[in-house]
């Protein structure tokens, strides 16, 4: 009998294990723009978050609604912009979270009359009252708000919207 041939080796993968979406909140009237990019192989969330100088400015995830008491990162308006994550409270500013998930990547930029920061974080809740970001789904619900001072307090404009998520492959950008 002849011999039988070697398997042929499986092409490489073109698909990429990053999903992102974006949300510009500017036409709902908050000065609010978001990015999440979510890396299944690196297990990593990627948050690009920006808002105006001078007050505080944030992002609930896996909410539409302050009564769903989601988990959020609020970034502060000083000069130097310090994060902290909390779980919201029904219509309260909720709690602040024990540990730390979320780190700044760098510095802020300042452009254009608003302040953009570059956080990362896990993908898997760090424990009770944080999120868990899935790479495998279409969308994730968000909330945004901005104050009326630098400190955490009441929001003076509020928005909530589906972020979709898309992947991409090859090149080529493709909805779940």
């Amino acid at each position: 009998p002849a011999p039988t041939p070697a398997p042929m080796p499986a092409p490489p993968s073109t698909a990429t294990s990053t999903v992102s979406g974006e949300l510009d909140f500017k036409a709902k009237m908050v000065p609010v723009k978001v990015e999440v990019r979510l890396d299944a192989d690196a297990d990593v969330a990627t948050i690009v978050i920006e808002g105006p100088p001078g007050v505080w400015f944030g992002i609930a995830f896996g909410a539409t609604t302050m009564a769903q008491e989601p988990y959020a990162i609020i970034l502060d308006g000083s000069d130097d912009i310090q994060v902290e994550e909390r779980q919201l409270g029904m219509y309260a500013m909720g709690s602040k979270l024990t540990g730390v998930s979320v780190q700044k990547v760098s510095q802020e930029t300042r452009a254009n009359g608003m302040v953009a920061v570059e956080l990362r974080r896990p993908l898997a809740a760090a424990g009770a009252g944080y999120f868990t970001f899935d790479s495998s789904s279409p969308s994730i619900d968000v909330m945004v708000a901005v104050g009326r001072s630098q400190a955490f307090g009441y929001h003076s404009r509020r928005a909530a919207d589906s972020l979709k998520l898309m992947q991409s492959v090859a090149g080529l950008v493709q909805t779940h």
